[in-house]
């Protein structure tokens, strides 16, 4: 997710291990075909994240907006529909909690859904929310009505 926060155009998966108890030359296929496979779980982890770029294509598509929505964040802002998406992460470097999020003027939601998530974080009056990231890797992609 980090890769297109930045604004990667697309993501390249490395199917093979070359070292560690996990070793393969085709780890996709070896998921495919071999029960039990060490890899089982990355791999459906890489179909996750594909399924989720699918849904969002449209979105991930269009023009991103500059914005800063506070300090510890990475962050990509979209406006699609009648929705702002905010892809988010904890910035590299800063140590994992909560980020106190500030949306721009004009985004009139009081509720951020939470994409994949299953869940919804208030947004107070003066249009700020906040949320937690358990580790390095976490991210939450945030949709507000505008």
């Amino acid at each position: 997710m980090s890769s297109l926060i930045n604004e990667a155009r697309g993501i390249v998966y490395f199917n093979q291990s070359l070292s560690g108890p996990c070793q393969g030359g085709s780890i996709i296929r070896m998921s495919q075909v071999e029960h039990d496979f060490c890899g089982a779980q990355q791999v459906a982890a890489m179909g996750q994240v594909n399924a989720l770029i699918k849904d969002l294509a449209p979105v991930l598509n269009s023009q991103s907006l500059a914005y800063s929505f506070g300090p510890g964040l990475r962050t990509m802002l979209k406006s699609y529909g009648n929705s702002v998406y905010i892809f988010a992460m904890a910035d590299a470097g800063s140590s994992p909690g909560h980020r106190s999020f500030q949306l721009p003027s004009g985004v009139s939601g009081r509720t951020a859904e939470v994409i994949g998530e299953h869940r919804t974080i208030a947004v107070d009056g003066s249009g700020a929310f906040s949320d937690g990231f358990d580790d390095e890797a976490a991210f939450h992609i945030y949709r507000v009505q505008i």
